[in-house]
């Protein structure tokens, strides 16, 4: 989090995902969607600096821009384009910006942390390349050139008696003041923008020197891009606004009577339950029907278990413990029947599958349905597609228990397969 103070000061008010990654082992997935690395949004492990340094290209995006490099309705789609869609072009955003910020972007919001700066150091090294270009092209141009100081003014005018006025006098007697024009700045950014940028790339020098992204790193290329800036990033205190004051009439002792009726007692008013949302303070085990399509929804309590297998994929290794609130999931999956509401609604598209209708039965599972689709179902009816920590814990519980009935091999009949074989 950076926060700014009454004087557009910024602070360092957390250390972020990499402190948060160093000090649990429960994590799944934590961050802000609109800056959240890609590895975040997997729900990895194993995360360092470089997912603070690619929140910090996203920041660099916006300041350069004005507007986030990815946007969407919802902060799970949000989270999505961090993880599938190509870096943004910065350039084609902000056409005044020179080609070299687009290689700073797509450096600092790599996919892949290994294809990051490495540190803090790096990224304020190649911004420090840009920024040191921007001095060097906003340098103010004089509209008159400097010369010796003149001598001391001696006043050969003739009298005119007609110049008898204070004014008259101060015009006379006072050297005019050069004037310098402001500087012409080469990108025409609004000064936000600019302030912005000068007030990250101290950010980040603060970062570096602090060595809170890990690693020995020689700092003085930080130290130089900070001293070449300071012709430029200038603090300028916001002066107080004056406010008048008005005397206030000093009030006067009135007694007041005292009323002949008793007050009557106003009943405090009850809430009503809403019957769209799930009951308040549920126990393990308890069910609630959605009334938007009827599904039975269950409550899982929260706790602690083994997420992860040692024999499964890359992504699922180690195990690890993952701590969970409690929370509600649907008792069964969607049926077709059920996402045809969502199809009737005009709000989710048709399954991509039209096979044997013996396999898209009115109650089966609905398949042939994309993420997209299926987040929006879940937006449609009121709450939102389940974390993988979630999923799993639910299907697994506290035991390690490999599938929901068990560590038995599963088969064709479990699972609405048939449609795409038998195999």
């Amino acid at each position: 989090n950076v926060l700014f103070d009454e004087d557009n000061l910024p602070y360092l008010a957390d250390f972020g995902i990499a402190r948060l990654a160093e000090a649990t082992q429960t994590m799944t997935i934590v961050g802000t969607p609109a800056y959240m690395s890609p590895e975040q949004v997997q729900g990895q492990g194993q995360l360092d600096g470089r997912s603070d340094i690619y929140a910090v290209g996203v920041m660099l995006f916006e300041m350069l821009t004005g507007s986030q490099p990815y946007q969407a309705d919802t902060p799970t789609r949000q989270m999505m384009q961090h993880l599938l869609e190509p870096i943004p072009d910065v350039v084609a955003a902000n056409p005044d910006l020179s080609p070299g910020w687009q290689t700073v972007i797509d450096t600092v919001m790599a996919k892949e942390p290994e294809a990051r700066y490495a540190t803090a150091a790096e990224l304020t090294a190649a911004m420090g390349d840009l920024l040191a270009e921007d001095v060097a092209n906003t340098a103010p141009v004089p509209l008159i050139t400097p010369a010796a100081a003149p001598p001391p003014m001696v006043n050969t005018t003739p009298k005119i008696k007609q110049a008898r006025s204070p004014l008259a006098k101060t015009v006379i007697d006072t050297p005019p003041e050069l004037t310098t024009p402001p500087p012409q700045r080469r990108f025409k950014l609004p000064a936000w923008a600019w302030w912005g940028g000068a007030l990250l790339l101290l950010l980040l020098l603060a970062w570096g020197i602090s060595g809170m992204f890990g690693g020995g790193t020689d700092n003085s290329e930080a130290t130089r891009t900070a001293e070449a800036l300071a012709a430029v990033v200038e603090t300028t205190p916001t002066p107080t606004p004056q406010s008048d004051t008005t005397a206030t009439e000093a009030a006067t002792n009135t007694a007041t009577s005292i009323p002949s009726v008793p007050p009557t007692k106003t009943p405090i008013p009850t809430s009503t339950p809403d019957p769209n949302m799930p009951p308040p303070n549920p126990t393990p085990g308890s069910s609630w029907q959605r009334p938007a399509d009827k599904m039975t929804m269950v409550y899982v309590p929260g706790g602690t278990f083994p997420m992860g297998s040692e024999n499964g994929r890359d992504d699922e290794q180690p195990v690890h413990d993952v701590t969970l609130d409690g929370f509600w999931i649907d008792h069964t999956e969607v049926t077709n029947a059920q996402y045809a509401l969502c199809v009737e609604a005009h709000k989710c598209e048709p399954s991509r599958y039209s096979g044997d209708a013996r396999y898209f039965r009115q109650n089966q599972p609905v398949v042939g349905v994309s993420w997209y689709n299926a987040e929006t179902y879940c937006e449609w009816v009121g709450g939102q597609l389940p974390t993988e920590a979630q999923w799993e814990y639910a299907a697994r519980g506290t035991d390690g228990r490999i599938y929901p009935w068990g560590n038995e091999t599963p088969d064709c009949e479990l699972a609405n397969l048939r449609v795409f074989g038998n195999s």
